[in-house]
């Protein structure tokens, strides 16, 4: 390759192509310093002007990996010295990359690529003819599919046999996860607009998001993995949904090795988790701070424990012979325990026996009241009945004397006679019925039978 030809088309070629070109400058510059030449002297073999090659002495100057030490005096700094070139170089590429993604003002770990974003609008009415409206069709397996490019929105538009429309959006960078659902209904919005203005009736009620790749550049992976290998990861969830639509996917994540390596996903939040990892690190650091604490606390308490368990096995010792005189204690009480249990068996005995002559009294004490009782009784008939014959014999008396006056009555002398005998068979008795009268005879058997002889 000829310097000059290299030189010529440098601003010709593409981005990437750019990248490498400037990256073997820069090897020429390092190893000429290496070589203790000063970096201008690479001027004579490309045919440059100093001014053209001082732009990029500076950057490396200002990167801290060359230092002047005096007049045409160059050499590696401290850092750089024992490093080899394809270091440095990978070093300067993203320190280059970094400072071009951080040039909005946005962090750039924070930066993401938004390159694969597809919108479905279905078609309500009208009929869409993008190649009428500016587009052009391609032959796809047998189909012919028309598409339509809008440079001013950075999307192409893809009818899908008239029944609904999909929206390609271009790649582009985005600095938030908020930026996607605005984004998404942005252009739902103004695509619907724009069919609307030629007849056709989008619902933009209805669309959803079928792809939704993220890429999110990391140049440490040219570090850490071969080139052309790719790994996914399924993140155990499902991805988080732009509209309620949208059909369910599972949230992934892979390494992606074109246009440079990078991480993609299907899910925002993946992206916002790793956009917060910093964040979040800072509270697993407080909180590994806190569990250092609590364990230097913990052995505290574990040294006071022990101490604590030292005095407790001395307590113990302590207590069983504590416990030891308490056994002998308790066998003596046992010992009187039982001879108490003795005494008071006698007892009971004796009390048992005592019980049963009071019992035995008792039941003599009533058996000789009822003896009271019936004398009593008999007693009070026996006085009862000689009251009734003293009565008897003073009216008998009363009859004698009236019968000695002229004024005797048979029957009532009668029925006194039986009274007092108590027997109408009685011999008087008997008699004196003789002498009696039919009607007198009746009062005497009407009053026998009240008296129930």
């Amino acid at each position: 390759m000829q310097p000059g030809k290299s030189i010529k088309s440098f601003s010709d070629t593409k981005p990437v192509q750019k990248e490498v070109q400037k990256s073997d400058l820069y090897l020429y510059i390092l190893d000429r310093v290496r070589a203790g030449k000063s970096p201008y002297s690479v001027c004579d073999d490309l045919h440059w002007k100093k001014s053209r090659i001082m732009y990029y002495v500076k950057h490396l100057k200002k990167l801290d990996i060359l230092e002047n030490k005096g007049y045409g005096v160059w050499q590696l700094t401290e850092p750089f010295k024992n490093d080899p070139t394809e270091k440095i170089i990978t070093y300067i590429r993203e320190k280059e990359r970094s400072t071009n993604e951080s040039s909005s003002g946005v962090k750039a770990g924070n930066l993401a690529d938004l390159h694969a974003l597809n919108i479905k609008l279905p078609i309500i009415e009208g009929e869409i003819n993008l190649k009428a409206i500016g587009g052009y069709e391609q032959q796809m397996n047998n189909w012919m599919k028309s598409y339509r490019k809008l440079p001013g929105l950075q999307a192409t538009l893809q009818n899908n046999n008239n029944k609904s429309l999909n929206i390609h959006v271009w790649s582009r960078k985005i600095y938030d996860t908020l930026q996607i659902p605005a984004l998404v209904h942005t252009y739902v919005m103004a695509v619907t607009q724009l069919m609307k203005n030629h007849a056709v009736l989008l619902d933009h009620m209805s669309f959803t998001v079928t792809t939704l790749h993220i890429s999110i550049p990391d140049p440490v992976l040219d570090k850490i993995m071969n080139k052309g290998l790719k790994v996914e990861i399924a993140l155990g969830r499902d991805a988080k949904k732009i509209s309620e639509q949208d059909v369910t996917q599972q949230a992934k994540a892979w390494v992606d090795p074109s246009p440079f390596k990078c991480i993609e996903t299907n899910d925002v939040e993946f992206w916002k988790n790793r956009i917060m990892m910093g964040e979040h690190m800072a509270q697993v650091a407080n909180g590994m701070t806190c569990v250092q604490d609590g364990i230097q606390q913990t052995r505290a308490q574990v040294s006071q424990i022990a101490e604590q368990s030292a005095t407790t096995g001395q307590t113990m010792t302590q207590i069983r012979a504590s416990m030891a005189d308490l056994s002998t204690t308790q066998t003596l009480h046992a010992e009187a325990i039982s001879a108490v249990s003795q005494s008071l068996a006698i007892r009971d005995d004796g009390f048992m026996s005592f019980q049963k002559d009071v019992l035995n009294a008792r039941s003599n004490l009533l058996s000789w009241q009822e003896q009271v009782l019936e004398s009593s009784r008999s007693i009070h008939y026996t006085l009862n009945r000689l009251t009734f014959s003293v009565t008897s014999l003073v009216e008998r008396i009363e009859q004698i004397e009236s019968a000695q006056k002229g004024q005797f009555d048979p029957v009532g002398f009668l029925l006194a006679s039986i009274e007092c005998f108590e027997d109408v068979n009685s011999g008087p008795v008997q008699k004196l019925l003789q002498d009696l009268s039919p009607d007198e005879r009746r009062r005497i058997r009407c009053h026998v039978g009240r008296l129930g002889w």
